[in-house]
């Protein structure tokens, strides 16, 4: 019976013990903490083979997002990936071998995209390339990258969409006139294909004057403005296909000047009017600009020429742009790891191996001599005539002790910035730290004749330390969306320390870089291995190998401290820079202030006419349909009874009774309906009962 209970119990108990092997089984298998995956990493970091431990810290990473000892080893891993294939590369390209160097130099540009120097080594690659190749290296685009063309036709850049260029501007004509002829002649002639009068000042052309030109294929308003720019005069729009032509030192004299005012969506009006200032300086001979900023309304008002207030319009429009954002992520990854151990048989301490025993101090006689013997009797009331002799046995601890300690820490912060300003975060608290100690120096209270009566105190002076993470950026957003960061970045965290007061961690990195648009940046990397190997005790037997630990117990501390930071600039709103905020605008020479030209006015014109013959046209349109045709003519509505009429009415009702008898008669003839079927028409009069309502008019 026992025998048959015991194997039951032995077949329950194996039972058991599988079921609970089989529940644990599956979590085993399924549970992935890329431990695996960051051991193999680390191996390959020791071996410096880079490119294999970001595949494996790569692995640990997907497996555990949340490890920041993974992440931390895998962001610079990735750095010195991307620098180990730049050696290899510049070896390569040393050796002449282009193709071998592009493509390592295309490796490390994909390990890290913030390495702007793999991606220029890229591009000289190319172009040795191409020169060993014997290709011609010369690209036939601009400093822009775009294809250079020939002008060959009508220079339409200025042209409204919304006009269509006169034929007069585009007919090319020669003006063959080496030998001389009259100035205010050529004029006209040329004024007249372009159907413009031209009115002379006549402080201007007090005298005739020849010229001597000589001009091919060239149209009728572009020799105008050459003959203009020769002779040193100016045109002025005084009405409707009319100029007025004068010397250019009249200019102040007739030149009209326009207001026009600048409602700004994102720039400064203040930074606006200093740009205008700066590219657009007073000139001679031309009234200086006026510039008033209204800060209220964003706006700044403008007084000059009508030909200087188009320019300016064009150039308040490319620095009108929209202000740069930008998001800075900022990851700190720390690994702290503390292994501290002591095991052995201490014998003794510092304090008790160092005074194992000796001698008081003492005097002995020596000899008979009664000079010594005097001495001595002397002397022996305050010093022993003899001294002892003393050994100290030390205390034997056995000591076993481990301390292992394993801190991870993950800051992720996002602070957002506008172009060039600075912009903070402090996030954190504050730790109380006792500083200094006051007293009054009433330490006795039991005596009042002693220190002033018993009204002491003592007193600690305590101050706060703020921990945490404090941020300070001031970033600059390029037009490529490049971002460059001024950045300050301080941590402080805080240890566990012996005391009374805590003990802190700080890091504070300064700087200014360069990154990318969402692309992650290696900041800064910091690896600290410490180890200590240290022991006390009795000299030589402590360190005999195995047995010293009967005699000693040696001290083993080791600590290692990893660090991480990296950032990553995300613009969120940027200026767009269109191609027509590139292009060169004419600004006239530094002793001839700008001047419309004649081509420029003719379009206006030509775009005013079409203007005012389409306000011209009737804006209110009355139309008038047809009549319709009646096909059919109006018919008596049919009724269910036959009406009778009454026999007993006036003479006049009988009247108009036989009178709607005729017609109702010669409409049924009309419409072919029975007479029986027609109800005759009520035209009696009747009286309207009007009921009088509250509302007293």
């Amino acid at each position: 019976m026992n025998k048959s209970a015991q194997k039951s119990a032995y077949v329950r108990f194996s039972i058991s013990l599988l079921l609970m092997i089989s529940m644990l089984s599956p979590v085993a298998v399924l549970a992935k903490d890329g431990k695996k995956y960051f051991k193999e990493g680390m191996k390959a970091e020791v071996a410096e083979q880079w490119d294999k431990a970001v595949e494996q810290f790569a692995l640990a990473v997907t497996d555990n997002p949340k490890n920041p000892e993974y992440r931390l080893h895998y962001q610079r891993s990735i750095f010195n990936a991307s620098q180990m294939y730049m050696k290899k590369g510049t070896a390569q390209a040393n050796e002449k071998d282009y193709v071998g160097a592009y493509n390592l130099f295309r490796k490390a540009y994909g390990y890290d995209p913030t390495n702007e120097l793999a991606k220029a080594e890229m591009e000289r690659m190319i172009r040795l390339q191409k020169g060993l190749n014997g290709e011609d290296t010369e690209e036939k685009k601009d400093a822009n990258g775009n294809i250079k063309l020939v002008k060959t036709g009508f220079n339409n850049a200025n042209t409204p969409h919304d006009v269509q260029v006169p034929q007069k501007l585009e007919k090319l004509r020669n003006v063959p006139f080496p030998s001389g002829i009259d100035l205010q002649f050529i004029i006209k002639e040329l004024a007249t294909d372009l159907d413009l009068n031209v009115l002379f000042d006549s402080g201007s052309f007090r005298t005739d004057k020849k010229i001597k030109i000589e001009l091919k294929n060239v149209t009728a308003a572009k020799a105008l403005d050459y003959i203009f720019l020769q002779e040193g005069l100016f045109f002025q729009k005084v009405g409707p296909r009319t100029i007025l032509v004068a010397e250019s030192n009249r200019r102040q004299q007739f030149q009209q000047l326009v207001l026009r005012t600048f409602y700004l969506a994102n720039a400064d009006p203040k930074d606006v009017q200093k740009v205008l200032q700066g590219a657009i300086p007073a000139q001679p001979g031309r009234t200086p600009t006026i510039s008033i900023v209204d800060e209220d309304t964003n706006s700044i008002t403008i007084r000059d020429t009508q030909e200087n207030i188009r320019l300016m319009g064009k150039l308040i429009t490319s620095l009108d742009k929209d202000r740069a954002e930008v998001v800075m992520d900022v990851a700190i990854y720390e690994v702290s790891k503390t292994d501290l151990l002591k095991l052995g048989n201490q014998i003794g301490s510092e304090s008790s191996l160092t005074n194992l025993g000796g001698t008081t101090s003492a005097v002995v006689g020596v000899g008979g001599n009664d000079v010594f013997g005097t001495i001595g009797r002397t002397l022996a009331s305050a010093i022993p005539s003899a001294f002892g002799v003393g050994l100290v046995i030390p205390a034997v601890n056995l000591v076993a002790f481990q301390n292992k300690q394993n801190t991870k820490l993950l800051a992720s912060t996002q602070i957002h910035a506008f172009n060039n300003e600075d912009s903070s975060a402090r996030i954190g608290q504050r730790v109380p730290v006792t500083t200094a100690t006051i007293s009054n120096g009433f330490n006795n209270p039991g005596n009042p004749g002693v220190g002033g009566g018993g009204g002491g105190f003592l007193s600690n002076v305590v101050n706060y330390e703020q921990v945490g993470l404090t941020l300070k950026f001031k970033p600059i957003v390029f037009p490529n969306q490049d971002v460059q960061v001024a950045m300050e970045i301080e941590s402080k965290d805080i240890v566990a320390c012996g005391g009374v007061n805590p003990c802190f961690s700080e890091r504070i990195i300064k700087g200014t870089a360069r990154v990318q648009n969402n692309k992650t940046l290696l900041l800064a990397s910091v690896a600290q291995d410490t180890q200590s190997d240290g022991r006390q005790g009795l000299p030589l037997l402590g360190l005999i190998p195995i047995i010293g630990r009967l005699f000693t117990a040696p001290t083993k501390d080791n600590r290692q401290v990893d660090i991480v930071i990296a950032i990553t600039p995300r613009v969120i709103r940027a200026p767009s820079i269109l191609p027509e905020d590139e292009i060169e605008r004419e600004t006239g020479s530094l002793a001839v202030p700008t001047s419309g030209s004649l081509e420029a006015l003719i379009i206006q014109e030509e775009r005013e006419e079409l203007l005012a013959s389409a306000r011209r046209l009737p804006t209110t349109v009355q139309v008038q349909l047809p009549d319709q045709k009646v096909e059919e003519a109006p018919a008596y509505i049919k009724s269910d009874s036959t009406q009778t009429v009454s026999q007993t009415t006036t003479s006049a009702a009988e009247n108009r009774t036989i009178a709607e008898t005729q017609t109702t008669n010669s409409s049924a003839r009309n419409t072919g309906l029975p007479l029986s079927s027609l109800r005759p028409i009520d035209s009696g009069v009747k009286t309207l009962q009007i009921n009088q309502t509250s509302d007293n008019a």
